[in-house]
């Protein structure tokens, strides 16, 4: 039996295998609390400090180390002080968020995303 917070969304997933999984742990969780299926997340607007993307052909090698570190598009952070756990988790979020707008782009496109293309974290 279907809880009643399964949504009609969730009915119509079309991985079985989520479904199962979904239901089995509402299921299985209900003595313990409430879930809520396929919750919505509210997401902030964010920016990144800055965004680099480098230029083909690019010679680097007067940046020294800072070169090195740049071989693709980043994602930079600039810290007054030393980063927090808190904001280093941010900045991975951020980059993460970058990277799965990236893929979906290509998924879109059904065309294949290199990890190679996949954005730096500098």
């Amino acid at each position: 039996m279907y809880s009643e917070a399964i949504s009609n969304a969730f009915l119509m997933n079309q991985f079985p295998h989520d479904d199962f999984a979904k239901t089995y742990l509402t299921e299985l969780l209900r003595p313990i609390g409430t879930t809520i299926v396929n919750r919505p997340l509210k997401t902030d607007t964010r920016y990144a400090d800055l965004w680099f993307k480098l230029s083909e052909n690019a010679d680097r090698t007067h940046l020294g180390l800072l070169g090195q570190l740049l071989t693709r598009d980043a994602l930079i952070e600039v810290f007054r002080n030393p980063a927090t756990e808190l904001e280093i988790r941010s900045s991975q979020s951020k980059l993460n968020a970058e990277e799965i707008e990236r893929l979906n782009k290509a998924k879109r496109k059904n065309k294949s995303f290199p990890r190679k293309n996949s954005p730096g974290f500098g």
